[in-house]
């Protein structure tokens, strides 16, 4: 089977242009992620994917929407209702909209497994770094109206992103040397140009001078040439623009220093139901101040459930410090006022100062200009942010976040776990994002049959991976990027490149 193409395929919503595409292939068996952030227009290109005649040859293209669980069913028994579904229909390219949401990580796994053999294409949305890492093949970033096609698993597209960056930076590195070392240059040539129009203290007053004086003038004009000629050379340099760089986010934490060392929370012995259905049992654990903790388990086994009989129940099962002031992170959102605006929203619980507040907007992907607008004309993964934003900056020192990645961009995941790695309160989360588990945690429980276990003990037992073959390892791939990009149609680096990239991958 031949490889499908796509060209001049274009999208605009009255002045704004989402996307112009000039030409894209889908290999018949490929494995593709597409990724961007919140709003870009990816659900969008996939709709018009299901179109007549934007793929060529003509394809049986079927689109696998974004699903939400029901009481009925599951994330995980609509997903696998859906797929089965789908694969009966044999279609040539399968898209799939955000797969993995609501997905425990069981059901991940095995929908990884069964994209894997299925025969044809498959071009999937995804915010899941683990699972466009064990899926794909090759990863299509849709950034300023264009999609920039990446070789390799999310893990590799980071490589060549993070390689760009520093070729960036000592592209501006050099640049700033040179300007700042010519308008040096400039000044001294000027000092000199003007010095040399002053006659010297000995020749003043002496016949020497009447002579003498139409030389000085010629070599100070002499000299102001060549300070304009470095001049112009300064203006000249091509500019090149200053990479961004993150300031560190510091935010208050009330009571921080009185709750250091000190328990904030003791369960003893809790049990959870839901009606007549009896969710856990027996649970016990004691979480410190400034813990940050993981809760896992498969769908329907009482996660949100334990979340909930943590805040609300008011027994000797639970049992938070006085000094506790916790956060409740929820999908309903029911803490955002839809006419408010998003600064509004997040200004009027706040305690911390205005810079903090305009650092996590804008690391969460809010340009100052979109501050103003309503939270109701938001996205859906937009509305998150907000929320999240909101809860962070408030009178809280513990936060309790029930899937927060949920419907967030790759961008946003990122910048929210660097936000939680380096916050000072307590962190409960559940969450099926594998990758974001391990960066914002140090524990991690899982319910296994109506019980809380801790992973830890587990964790300590696994062997640790040899830290100076994946640091040699990554020194080569970093090697073999910048050789790509100086070649990139050699097919022997390409192949190095994948082999490096697995063999680091097997190791982490």
């Amino acid at each position: 089977m031949s490889d499908y193409q796509i060209n001049h395929l274009e999208k605009q919503y009255g002045a704004r242009k989402l996307y112009s595409v000039a030409r894209l292939t889908i290999g018949s068996h490929a494995r593709i992620g597409l990724i961007g952030r919140n709003g870009v227009g990816k659900t969008t290109l996939f709709n018009q994917l299901v179109t007549k005649r934007v793929i060529q040859p003509a394809a049986r293209v079927l689109l696998v929407p974004q699903l939400k669980p029901t009481a009925e069913l599951s994330g995980g028994e609509q997903v696998r209702q859906y797929l089965n579904e789908a694969f009966s229909k044999r279609p040539d390219i399968l898209l799939l909209d955000e797969p993995t949401a609501n997905l425990d990580v069981a059901n991940i796994q095995w929908l990884e497994n069964r994209l894997k053999r299925f025969c044809g294409a498959v071009v999937t949305i995804s915010h899941d770094r683990d699972f466009l890492d064990d899926l794909c093949t090759t990863v299509w970033e849709l950034r300023e109206t264009q999609v920039a096609v990446y070789l390799g698993n999310y893990t590799d597209y980071l490589a060549k992103k993070t390689a760009a960056e520093s070729h960036q930076q000592a592209r501006y590195d050099q640049f700033a040397a040179e300007k700042k070392r010519l308008k040096k240059t400039i000044q001294k040539q000027q000092q000199r140009a003007d010095h040399a129009t002053v006659v010297p203290k000995n020749k003043r007053g002496t016949s020497e001078i009447h002579g003498s004086k139409p030389y000085f003038e010629k070599m100070g004009k002499k000299l102001h040439q060549v300070a304009k000629a470095t001049h112009s050379r300064l203006d000249q340099l091509d500019e090149v623009a200053r990479p961004k760089q993150e300031k560190p986010i510091q935010m208050a934490i009330p009571n921080a220093e009185k709750l250091k060392g000190n328990t904030v929370l003791t369960v003893n012995g809790l049990s959870v139901a839901r009606g007549d259905r009896q969710l856990l049992q027996d649970v016990s654990l004691k979480i410190k101040a400034g813990d940050h903790i993981a809760i896992t388990g498969p769908n329907m086994a009482g996660k949100t459930s334990l979340l909930t009989a943590l805040i609300n129940r008011n027994d000797n099962s639970v049992k938070w410090s006085p000094l506790a002031k916790i956060g409740y992170f929820q999908q309903d959102l029911a803490d955002l006022v839809g006419a408010d605006s998003v600064i509004d929203n997040v200004a009027a619980t706040s305690i911390q100062d205005a810079e903090t507040v305009r650092l996590i907007l804008a690391r969460l992907g809010f340009a100052a200009a979109s501050w103003g607008k309503p939270v109701n004309v938001l996205s859906g993964g937009e509305r998150v942010k907000v929320s999240l934003a909101k809860m962070m900056l408030s009178d809280v020192n513990g936060l309790i976040l029930d899937e927060p990645t949920n419907y967030l961009d790759i961008g946003a995941i990122t910048a929210l776990s660097d936000m939680l790695k380096d916050y000072g309160g307590t962190l409960i989360i559940v969450s099926h994002d594998r990758w974001f588990v391990r960066q914002v945690t140090s524990e991690q429980y899982k319910i296994v049959n109506q019980h809380l276990v801790n992973k830890l003990g587990l964790q300590k037992m696994a062997p640790k991976p040899n830290e100076a073959e994946k640091l040699q390892l990554a020194l080569k791939q970093t090697e073999l990027i910048n050789q790509l990009a100086m070649t990139p149609n050699d097919t022997a680096l390409e192949h190095e490149f994948q082999e490096v990239s697995r063999r680091l991958r097997a190791l982490k």
